[in-house]
Parts: C-alpha cells; structure tokens; sequence
C-alpha cells in the first residue's frame, strides 16, 4: 500500500512541476536579490524538494489551492537564500576590510590563495574561498 502511494506521489509530482514551475521561477525572479540570480537553479530545485517532501509526509492540508501552497514555499526559500549571501557577503567584507586578502595579487600557492593566506585553507570552505575572490574582484 505504501509503494503505491509513493508511486502515485512520484506520477502526480511530475505532473505538479509542470504545472507551476512558471510560478516557482517568476517567484525566484521577484524575490531574489538580483546579484544572488545565479542561485535561481537552486533555489527552484530546493523549493520542488521541500514539496516533495511535505506532500510525502502528508503535510500539505489543502487549506489552499496547491500553486498557492507551492508559491510562498519559494517565496521563503528565496528569501532564505537572500538572508544566507547577505550573510556570506557581510563575512567576506569584514575580511576585506581587516586586510586579510589584501596580497591575492601576490604570488600564489598552488591552491590559489596567497602563501601568507595558506591557513584560511582549512578554516574556509571552498564556496567562500571563491565567493571572497570574485568579491574582491568585483566589489559591491
């Protein structure tokens, strides 16, 4: 009975994206910064998992109609990912601004980072390590 169901879930969710993955990315594209737009795959892909996921577990009571349901899902999970760069952001200027990535003209290790900066290899993830060079590149 379980495997049914899920199966009948995983047919109907296909047919779910198709009919509001129009509204999913307009909502995207109204709620997200526009300098985090390169976030909109993700973020559309979150919001179809969380849906997954909340219709799977029987969470969606039907007090609204589906789309609207599905709209302020990637509503807040846009504007969770805007609270999340905007973090990302403010972290990298405090770098910035104390001086620490102020040799990446210099010369560099093989890993990129300037040898004086080997330690943020371990203290920094790979995404903020590239995040903190195109900021740096293009400043706000």
């Amino acid at each position: 009975m379980e495997n049914k169901l899920i199966d009948r879930i995983d047919l109907n969710f296909d047919t779910i994206i198709s009919e509001t993955k129009l509204l999913v990315l307009k909502t995207i594209g109204e709620t997200l910064i526009d300098r985090f737009d390169d976030a909109t795959e993700d973020v559309a892909q979150e919001v179809y998992f969380r849906v997954y996921k909340a219709i799977k577990k029987g969470q969606f009571r039907g007090d609204s109609k589906l789309s609207t349901w599905i709209y302020q899902i990637a509503k807040n999970e846009s504007n969770r990912i805007n609270q999340k760069r905007i973090k990302e952001e403010t972290k990298a200027k405090k770098y910035l601004d104390a001086g620490l990535f102020s040799e990446f003209a210099k010369d560099s290790t093989s890993s990129g980072l300037p040898s004086s900066m080997a330690f943020f290899k371990s203290s920094l993830s790979l995404r903020m390590r590239r995040f903190l060079y195109i900021f740096k590149r293009n400043p706000m």
